[in-house]
């Protein structure tokens, strides 16, 4: 987590933050993040995409808002010299999210991750391939599957 933002992380209704899916896929600073890590790797080693997991979003809705959690309540699972260091950069308090309501971190999030991941990718091969995770969310794939039918031979 270190080297990223405490407030790009979701935070339950207790102000703490999640064991793991702990980074909130709608923020936008962590958005433009991940799209310059997928565009480091497809620059750098040449590869030809990314299979993503979590396409539905956020595990959970981000309860975060500006003073939640208080600055001086360190959230489970945060090293507190992080989370007090890059809170005095801000001014000491947990900025507001930067969109309207915190169950958008979900679906829109995971929607939103995977378009930046697509865009970034694309940028240096526009034949290069995102494959998203889609087993309970059918609507976010992009890709037609045409697979021979088991033992039928059919197209």
């Amino acid at each position: 987590m270190k080297g990223n933002k405490p407030w790009w992380l979701v935070l339950d209704e207790d102000g703490n933050a999640l064991n793991y899916w702990c980074f909130d896929f709608r923020e936008p600073e962590w958005q433009r993040y991940i799209g310059e890590v997928a565009e480091y790797y497809v620059r750098t080693f040449g590869i030809d995409g990314f299979r993503v997991d979590a396409v539905g979003g956020s595990r959970t809705m981000n309860w975060r808002r500006e003073g939640f959690p208080p600055a001086a309540k360190v959230p489970s699972n945060v090293p507190a010299d992080w989370w007090q260091s890059e809170l005095t950069k801000v001014g000491g308090q947990v900025p507001p999210l930067p969109y309207e309501r915190g169950s958008l971190t979900l679906r829109e999030g995971g929607l939103q991750r995977l378009q930046v991941i697509r865009q970034a990718t694309r940028k240096h091969n526009p034949d290069r391939a995102i494959l998203g995770e889609v087993g309970i969310v059918p609507s976010m794939q992009e890709a037609e599957y045409k697979l021979k039918l088991c033992g039928r031979g059919e197209a």
